[in-house]
């Protein structure tokens, strides 16, 4: 082939544009990209997900059940990933094939679902439900569960007392 490819005009279009001193730094970065893509061209998604052996599934469940115990905490993937002791990626991809959902939208629900069984079975306050499933404000954890239930979470208490 001679000549600059689509590819490669593409590829470096924006170099002239970067100041000189990010130009080197921009380089490395579409270098390891196209190593990627060549090194991952052909392979199916499925071959590149992590492999959930024993041991991975272990983990995960660790790692699901510490996070059911500490729903009042800010959980963060990279905090999860370290307990487990893996990538946040092999934690992410891992996650998602064992339980089915991303790890963000499994933990939402299940602090929604914690807090439904609170508000219809305690009395804590609606700020005392929300702490409790680690939301620190009344109004971020009211819109988190108006979005999952269609309703706030004081008519949800008025729906569940028995008549």
């Amino acid at each position: 082939m001679e000549g600059p490819s689509r590819w490669s005009q593409a590829a470096f279009a924006d170099l002239d544009r970067l100041p000189q001193c990010e130009r080197a730094r921009w380089c490395v970065w579409k270098s390891v990209e196209l190593l990627y893509l060549l090194s991952a061209q052909g392979e199916p998604a499925a071959e590149m997900a992590p492999v959930l052996d024993q041991e991975m599934i272990r983990t995960l469940a660790e790692t699901r059940r510490y996070m059911e115990e500490n729903l009042d905490e800010p959980l963060s993937i990279s905090t999860l990933s370290r307990r487990a002791c893996l990538s946040a990626t092999t934690f992410k991809e891992g996650f998602r094939r064992l339980y089915g959902l991303p790890v963000h939208t499994w933990l939402q629900q299940r602090r929604m679902e914690r807090a439904a069984e609170l508000l219809r079975d305690s009395s804590l306050s609606v700020l005392g439900v929300a702490q409790s499933v680690g939301y620190s404000s009344a109004s971020q954890f009211s819109a988190a569960f108006r979005r999952q239930y269609g309703m706030s979470p004081t008519m949800y208490r008025k729906m569940s007392e028995p008549a």
